[in-house]
């Protein structure tokens, strides 16, 4: 199990078949590491949200890789989720009303979506989809078409923000 040590400076590793839990001190100074997200390619990526970065862990040589600056300055770096197929991460830019995109060989580019702060995300089917923390909406964004679509809410829930989703095991969001 992966967690974020935000105010402790590090990744935390908990091993459930022993009970051992371990602090993966940070790569760089000031941090506060947030929320990880295992990939596909064997790494795990963590969000910085006050420092502007993604911590990059790899467990199978217990190294830190490049901690990558996002392009948008003070976005607010939230959560993660991935194109495996493409071999893709995507990242919601919270302050920057963008997407965070970082191919496993490649450098990170924006996306821009409408404002409302997109703050979790989940991928399906061609899909981006994420919340937006300042609206009653969900986005979609197609990674084949390039295509940016939002959804209100049902009547009755218009002062709903968008919180975290959640993904099946068969991958539907």
């Amino acid at each position: 199990v992966w967690t974020g040590l935000y105010t402790g400076s590090a990744l935390g590793r908990f091993v459930t078949s022993t009970g051992q839990f371990t602090a993966l001190a940070a790569p760089y100074t000031p941090n506060n590491l947030a929320i990880p997200f295992p990939s596909r390619n064997g790494r795990i990526y963590v969000t910085d949200h006050q420092n502007n970065k993604v911590a990059v862990w790899n467990p199978r040589t217990s190294t830190w890789g490049a901690a990558i600056a996002m392009p948008t300055p003070n976005c607010w770096v939230t959560a993660a989720t991935e194109d495996v197929g493409r071999q893709t991460l995507y990242f919601t830019e919270y302050y920057g009303n963008k997407l965070g995109k970082l191919p496993w060989a490649g450098t990170m580019s924006d996306i821009v979506v409408p404002g409302g702060g997109p703050a979790f995300l989940s991928y399906h089917n061609n899909r981006v989809w994420y919340s937006e923390w300042l609206t009653s909406k969900l986005g979609s964004y197609n990674v084949v078409t390039g295509q940016v679509v939002e959804y209100n809410f049902p009547a009755g829930q218009a002062a709903e923000t968008g919180g975290p989703l959640g993904t099946r095991r068969d991958g539907k969001v």
